[in-house]
């Protein structure tokens, strides 16, 4: 046959080929996502005292969302079990540095409030740093005046 006279096959007619594929749409795990990023917001915010109150609100609102995504991400159409996961650990984390900067934070009060330098501090505020520092450069005189006399 020459190229003249092969005819070509009508539109109407299908065409033999390969089948078009869909994959099934992957559903996003916003859980996932939330729980990562409260994780990670919460945990750069933990090491600072006062601020690590929202730190802890982040960190309890990552272990909840990541507790879901993770139960979401079992569905296999749905991803995001590794942020879900990542999640989830930065909250614990977030929330174990918070508390634990309010224990060293307490502590260091405790201490300085026993200190009996500071014990002027039964609750008046009021000038207690600065008689605290008036008897100190007393006592300092008083030494000089000692060894000079």
């Amino acid at each position: 046959m020459s190229d003249s006279t092969r005819q070509l096959p009508p539109e109407d007619v299908p065409q033999r080929g390969y089948a078009s594929y869909e994959a099934d749409p992957v559903r996003p795990n916003i859980a996932a996502v939330l729980a990562l990023v409260c994780g990670v917001v919460g945990l750069a915010l933990s090491w600072l005292p006062g601020v690590n109150i929202a730190a802890v609100i982040l960190a309890i609102v990552a272990i909840v969302a990541g507790a879901v995504g993770l139960s979401h991400g079992r569905d296999p159409r749905a991803g995001g079990r590794g942020a879900a996961g990542t999640g989830l650990f930065l909250g614990l984390l977030a929330f174990i540095v918070s508390v634990l900067v309010y224990v060293v934070l307490a502590g260091a009060v405790r201490t300085m409030l026993q200190d009996p330098a500071f014990s002027d501090f039964g609750g008046n505020f009021d000038g207690a740093i600065d008689r605290a520092i008036d008897r100190a450069i007393d006592q300092e005189l008083q030494e000089r005046a000692s060894e000079a006399g």
